[in-house]
């Protein structure tokens, strides 16, 4: 194996927490200046580390957009900046407009940044409802919007269980898979069957 492309792929993954590892407290400060005081909320949550003068990160705005438009409430999005003066930040986003039902916060000494093992931006978690992280990435690609759009309907699937989803019978399931594939076309997502 190419050996850039070996500490490519280190850089992009090695450092990251874990799947399966329970999510680090979040010491950050919303818009208001208020500490932010929630937890997971028993939503999947997408934790996105941001910088304003990160070309990536300004680029996986368009595809949270879209991911929101099409999973809606059911998502929770936190959009943490680490390290840049919140004036500065809220006049970016006076200019770009966040995604639909994003949270941001700010993250000025780092303190989060660290715990979740940030070394890149952006970096994206993924957070199911018990608060275990489920999937982690660092740098973007319109790739990770696929990924999320198909990991965020099995996560929702997940709780129900087995139990549930024989009760549905075949029928639902086909129903709430057309569904999915749906919500994923409309996000401009090749679907293949």
């Amino acid at each position: 194996m190419n050996v850039l492309l070996l500490l490519a792929l280190l850089a992009r993954h090695g450092d990251l927490l874990a799947e399966g590892t329970l999510a680090p407290r979040i010491e950050a400060r919303g818009h208001d200046g208020r500490a932010f005081g929630g937890d997971f909320e028993g939503r999947i949550t997408i934790v996105d580390f941001f910088a304003t003068w990160c070309p990536h990160c300004r680029e996986s705005l368009a595809g949270h957009d879209r991911l929101m438009r099409a999973f809606g409430n059911r998502v929770r999005l936190l959009i943490i900046d680490v390290d840049e003066d919140p004036a500065f930040v809220r006049m970016f986003f006076a200019r770009r407009q966040l995604p639909p039902g994003a949270e941001l916060l700010f993250d000025p000494a780092s303190f989060t940044s660290r715990a979740w093992r940030v070394t890149g931006f952006p970096t994206l978690y993924v957070v199911d409802r018990t608060g275990v992280v489920r999937w982690a990435t660092s740098g973007y690609d319109d790739s990770d919007i696929t990924h999320l759009s198909k990991l965020i309907p099995w996560l929702e699937k997940e709780r129900l269980g087995g139990q549930a989803a024989r009760k549905r019978g075949r029928g639902g399931a086909a129903a709430e898979a057309a569904a999915d594939d749906a919500r994923a076309r409309a996000m401009g997502v090749e679907v293949l069957r």
